[in-house]
């Protein structure tokens, strides 16, 4: 069922173009299907966005929070995808792979988390790199609310950070009898952090 789900979603994130062989010239997205994918961009980040809530929420049902990790992966382009971690309590970020970083949120030592992202920004265009992906950044803020138990004060610790999210456009091929068609499709990269401060 698992991989039903995440396989549903990367063909629900993808482009078709024709039909070609691959040692055919580079090809280019139009406008048009730029535009598209910004639109599906928003829509990547905004799910990201529900899954960390979920994944984070203590409250929430174990298969709920764990289904939500599985899908939060599935969005990036690898599991070792790179996400900076910071606090008010450290001086530099942490550097945490992808598929390590969502079972971390899981198991934050918190009575109850509140994560919340809002201001979410795309940038206007998508660049084409040298390897032939288009590349944009998606600018979050995101307002974390940890509370520890009562044997530890019943504190709230808070902070508000802003994060820079890579998203990578590229072609997939997939072969159709003695044709590739080559799909185009949009993953998250790498999470980097711009600024912590206290919330």
């Amino acid at each position: 069922m698992r991989t039903i789900l995440v396989a549903a979603l990367l063909l629900f994130f993808a482009i078709d173009v024709k039909p070609q062989n691959t040692d055919d010239m580079e090809v280019r997205l139009t406008q048009e299907q730029l535009s598209d994918f910004r639109d599906r961009a928003q829509r990547v980040i905004r799910q990201l966005g529900d899954y960390v809530q979920v994944i984070g929420n203590k409250n929430a049902e174990y298969a709920r929070r764990r289904k939500s990790d599985t899908m939060a992966v599935s969005l990036f382009s690898t599991d070792t995808n790179i996400v900076q971690v910071s606090s008010l309590r450290e001086k530099d970020p942490e550097f945490v792979m992808v598929k390590d970083y969502f079972w971390r949120l899981y198991k934050l030592q918190y009575v109850q988390v509140d994560i919340k992202w809002y201001d979410v920004y795309l940038s206007p265009e998508f660049k084409m790199g040298d390897d032939g992906r288009y590349y944009g950044i998606a600018t979050v803020y995101q307002k974390f609310t940890g509370t520890t138990s009562k044997e530890f004060g019943g504190r709230n610790y808070t902070d508000i950070t802003k994060k820079n999210i890579q998203i990578v456009i590229e072609q997939l091929e997939e072969k159709v009898g003695d044709k590739v068609i080559k799909k185009w499709r949009l993953f998250l990269g790498d999470i980097s952090v711009e600024a912590t401060k206290p919330g």
